[in-house]
């Protein structure tokens, strides 16, 4: 399970990693939609989502 993912819960101790040395290859990703009144409301709710993951992730990759 990539840690992007995994984060929280392995931030809480709820999963442990099995194969630590084991990972996923690193990727980029993008979002590209339109801003304001134009941006659909499920696009907005779902950018709104993965970004809140994303800052989960970072807190528990540089171990905050």
């Amino acid at each position: 399970m990539p840690d992007l993912i995994a984060a929280v819960h392995l931030a809480a101790e709820a999963i442990e990693p099995v194969l630590p040395e084991w990972h996923v290859s690193e990727g980029m990703l993008y979002a590209i939609t339109l801003k304001g009144r134009d941006e659909p409301a499920q696009v907005r709710v779902f950018r709104e989502f993965m970004g809140k993951r994303f800052e989960a992730f970072v807190r528990y990759a540089s171990g905050r």
